[in-house]
């Protein structure tokens, strides 16, 4: 991936976490939801995970800007805002929703684009 261009690592990306979330929504809901209650050494490797999934959104993002391909204000802001488009999605979607899994990656992936301001 690291030699697509930030908007198609960032389309990527978001797809990649809409799709988790859409295909393990219980295990989604349940560790967003009860992760902090978890002893810190079983809540570990969650918590690691969802470090490195932050930070290669922040290095997108940041490549972005540094290519002029993003144009947005705050950083944490923006991350915080797309990366909870994503894993929201397991509180509301199910197989009944009138769009497939798929386009709704699509389309959250389009609306993450438009946040960064990247046609």
């Amino acid at each position: 991936a690291s030699s697509l261009g930030p908007r198609n690592q960032l389309v990527a990306m978001v797809r990649a976490i809409v799709l988790f979330h859409v295909e393990y929504r219980t295990l989604a809901i349940v560790s967003n939801a009860e992760v902090h209650v978890l002893d810190p050494e079983l809540a570990k490797p969650s918590m690691d995970l969802r470090d490195q999934s932050v930070q290669l959104l922040k290095d997108v993002l940041e490549r972005g800007l540094q290519l002029k391909e993003f144009n947005f204000l705050d950083l944490t802001l923006t991350m915080t805002v797309i990366a909870s488009l994503g894993a929201r999605v397991a509180n509301w979607y199910t197989p009944d929703f009138h769009l497939s899994a798929d386009e709704v990656a699509d389309q959250i992936a389009g609306i993450a684009c438009r946040i960064v301001g990247a046609p």
